[in-house]
């Protein structure tokens, strides 16, 4: 009785079933689902777009930021190294200072020396670069030369 119930039932059921595959659609997409589908669509690019712009804005800044950092490491490498020579010839600095002036000579002379270790710092300072390696050490040593003589003077 139980066969001849279920093949009653199934068998015409069967005709209306749909056969079912691994790319059929299970269930068809509401209108509201396909709606918030295109939104999420259009959130997901607008914030992509707006993240692609401010990587766009930012590594200019970035840029700027790290050569401004650069140029301050390099000028404390290049004082330091003024700092060194100073010290090194502090005997002979305080016998050319005793008239309270540098001459030519005596400032070629520490200026050549603070250059050179300068120079051999620089060229280990990892990420520090100039076109002018030379142009840019002797100007941040004339300023540095410039502050130290200033101080003494006063």
């Amino acid at each position: 009785m139980k066969t001849l119930l279920t093949i009653l039932i199934l068998c015409p059921l069967s005709l209306y079933a749909q056969e079912l595959t691994a790319d059929s659609v299970a269930v068809a997409p509401t209108l509201l689902s396909q709606i918030l589908a295109i939104l999420y669509a259009a959130l997901t690019t607008a914030i992509a777009g707006a993240i692609g712009l401010l990587i766009r804005q930012a590594i200019p800044l970035l840029n700027a930021y790290l050569k401004e950092l650069m140029h301050f490491r390099g000028a404390s490498v290049v004082a330091d190294a003024l700092t060194q020579v100073v010290a090194e010839l502090s005997i002979e600095l305080q016998t050319a200072l005793a008239d309270g002036k540098l001459d030519a000579g005596e400032r070629a002379a520490l200026m050549l020396k603070a250059r050179t270790i300068a120079e051999a710092k620089l060229k280990n300072l990892s990420g520090f670069y100039k076109a002018d390696l030379h142009g840019w050490i002797d100007d941040q040593l004339n300023v540095a030369l410039s502050k130290i003589l200033a101080r003494i003077s006063v």
